[in-house]
């Protein structure tokens, strides 16, 4: 509740939330966390919301073989996150599914064992701007894939970053 007692992890922030009530989970500048397992948004209406420019912004590290962020909660919103190079062969640093979700303003790092970045199972309306996805090693197959029949997705205003020839996406 007070940038001054922050909780250590998003999951601990994420449990203390409740669905529906347009509940913020604010990270702020400097904050660095690193998954050993996937965390889950499954409280419909929660925001993740990073604060902070370039690489002062959070940052997120999928360290498992698995997708980092899973969201199964309808109308989330994650915006602001930087996500670095997996450190294991990441399936995805956001999975979405559910509807009516929001990605946007975040900075996507892929490196050798980064499959994909954000992967679409499932749910309507899935609208991803602004956002920044750059190869860093070869090794990534997407910016985005969409696994299954979906309505209504909207991608616009993003950079997609290949970085050379040998980085390039798969």
């Amino acid at each position: 509740t007070s940038p001054l007692a922050p909780l250590a992890t998003i999951a601990a922030a994420h449990t203390k939330a409740t669905a529906a009530r347009g509940d913020r989970i604010h990270v702020m500048p400097g904050h660095a966390e690193t998954l050993t397992a996937v965390l889950t948004i499954s409280k419909a209406g929660v925001n993740l919301i990073g604060h902070g420019q370039g690489t002062s912004k959070p940052q997120i590290t999928v360290n498992y073989v698995g997708d980092g962020i899973s969201v199964t909660g309808a109308n989330v919103e994650i915006a602001g996150i930087l996500f670095n190079e997996s450190t294991a062969a990441a399936t995805a640093n956001i999975n979405v599914a559910a509807a009516n979700c929001r990605i946007h303003d975040c900075h996507f790092d892929l490196g050798a064992t980064d499959l994909e970045c954000i992967t679409w199972a499932s749910g309507a309306n899935l609208e991803v701007y602004q956002n920044e996805f750059i190869t860093t090693a070869n090794g990534p197959d997407a910016g985005i894939e969409i696994e299954t029949a979906t309505d209504g997705g909207k991608f616009y205003g993003n950079i997609f970053n290949g970085g050379s020839a040998t980085n390039a996406w798969d």
